[in-house]
């Protein structure tokens, strides 16, 4: 019986950990959000360096919408970013962004 028990928590303690897991790397952001980091990888790969004049031209939207979509990114810790400066994509956003890419691509 004391098998057992230590046979499910040893399952329990791994579905947790499995969830933590999982909370830390899925990130929720509105699709709207999704178009935005989209481009930012799109425009990174293409010149090298991501403004927002260069989003906003790319997404006919206005310079102020891009910096609130911007802050709400920084939030979620998926860019860098300083007002006038340079777009920096994190590690999780360049991988976020490839995802959804992948996902459109399977679509």
């Amino acid at each position: 019986m004391f098998f057992c028990l230590l046979a499910l928590t040893n399952i329990t303690i791994y579905i947790i950990m499995l969830t933590v897991v999982n909370k830390k790397e899925n990130v929720m952001i509105s699709k709207a959000l999704e178009e935005y980091i989209k481009t930012m990888y799109v425009i990174k790969k293409q010149n090298g360096n991501i403004r927002v004049t260069d989003v906003a031209t790319k997404m006919n939207c206005t310079k102020p919408s891009v910096n609130k979509a911007l802050n709400n990114l920084k939030e979620e810790k998926l860019v860098n970013y300083e007002t006038y400066g340079t777009i920096e994509l994190t590690e999780d956003g360049e991988n976020l962004a490839k995802k959804i890419l992948e996902a459109y691509d399977i679509v």
